[in-house]
């Protein structure tokens, strides 16, 4: 088993990344919404809620819509990489 370099501050994070007043009102509002398309406990097999431009739009195929994350995910990646490498062309 690889040993971590480094351990997580999970506390800093949230600090960081989830504690202002946005992010709270962004996750309760996500919260309510899926509460409100039946989601927990009742979600039907192989369904997912479907997230376009931070907003619950439905339930869709649980394969598809993880599929399109892991696709953004790359995309994201090789922009970044590009990025990068173009910068330290110069």
């Amino acid at each position: 088993m690889p040993q971590k370099s480094k351990d997580r501050d999970y506390k800093k994070e949230y600090r960081r990344d989830q504690s202002s007043a946005k992010r709270r009102k962004y996750r309760a509002e996500l919260g309510r919404k899926a509460v409100e398309m039946g989601h927990y406990g009742k979600t039907p097999e192989g369904k997912d809620l479907i997230h376009k431009n931070g907003k619950i739009v439905g339930l869709g195929d649980r394969k598809t819509n993880r599929a399109d994350g892991a696709r953004k995910a790359t995309m994201a990646r090789m922009k970044a990489r590009r990025r990068k490498n173009k910068a330290a062309s110069k």
